[in-house]
């Protein structure tokens, strides 16, 4: 399973902060991922519980008690 720690609330664009708010996410904590939607430019973060996914750039991610880094190493691996 897959984690995204919510660890950056001053990255993003002023609408992904928005979302991000109004989402209700809280600082630290630990979200399970559902999927993951990586582009060129930007990459989307779907978390279980949450219908609209989120920019990846406010998170640092988990897997097995370990960080991993989705953009550099095959991230469907982990899904």
């Amino acid at each position: 399973m897959l984690w995204a720690i919510y660890t950056r609330e001053d990255a993003g664009f002023d609408g992904d902060k928005k979302q991000v708010k109004m989402a209700g996410l809280k600082l630290g904590e630990k979200y399970e991922v559902r999927d993951i939607d990586m582009g060129s430019w930007h990459t989307n973060i779907y978390l279980k519980g949450f219908d609209k996914p989120f920019n990846s750039v406010f998170f640092d991610f988990k897997y097995k008690g370990r960080f991993v880094d989705i953009y550099e190493d095959d991230y469907e691996r982990y899904l």
